[in-house]
């Protein structure tokens, strides 16, 4: 004999619509985890991009991308970074690549802390993520907080010439850096500095 269940509603919930919940169950579970997955490899694509194509080449593909310069880069720093390797570590990210990024800012340490004591989870939010971060002794995180001042021009410089893949990698977590803490970020050839420099501060 079949056994069926009453709802709430006192209605009869039978086999198959059970079965039929169970489907849907499954299906939203894997799609949800799928979306975790399509974050990480466009991630890994543009990290790809970014250490194999030339300056003219990354141009070209950042124009045909549905996303700016900055997302570009933290999609970078997402796909470069070992830690989202794990399968195991990419099944306890929530769906979102903002809290994604977030995450991968924490050091080894307090990303360690947050995987075993389950800060890290599928229903991550970022602003809870934020507010786990900023109640650590250290605020320990991979990127150093600025105390932004008006008016002031943050500079990075090199007495060298860097190798054309170093300068590439500089300047997408200046752009991404920049882009989290609500700055404009600007590069200059180096011919006329000063001028560039003028130009820039007198259009703001």
């Amino acid at each position: 004999m079949t056994q069926i269940s009453i709802s709430e509603q006192g209605t009869a919930a039978l086999p198959e619509d059970v079965n039929r919940v169970a489907k849907l169950s499954r299906r939203i579970r894997d799609n949800f985890h799928d979306a975790v997955e399509s974050i990480y490899e466009v991630a890994r694509a543009c990290a790809e991009a970014s250490h194999v194509l030339t300056l003219s080449e990354k141009k070209s593909l950042l124009e045909e991308l549905p996303f700016s310069e900055a997302t570009f880069s933290k999609y970078v720093q997402i796909g470069a970074d070992e830690r989202f390797a794990d399968e195991m570590v990419r099944r306890l990210l929530p769906p979102s690549f903002s809290t994604i990024y977030e995450i991968r800012a924490l050091s080894d340490e307090r990303f360690r802390e947050a995987i075993s004591t389950g800060v890290i989870n599928p229903d991550l939010k970022r602003a809870k993520l934020q507010r786990w971060t900023k109640s650590g002794p250290d605020h320990n995180t991979r990127n150093s907080c600025l105390s932004i001042r008006p008016g002031e021009l943050y500079c990075l410089y090199s007495e060298t010439t860097l190798p054309v893949d170093q300068q590439s990698e500089v300047k997408e977590k200046m752009v991404a850096l920049a882009d989290d803490h609500g700055l404009k970020a600007a590069t200059f050839t180096g011919e006329s500095l000063l001028a560039e420099v003028k130009k820039l501060l007198g259009s703001n």
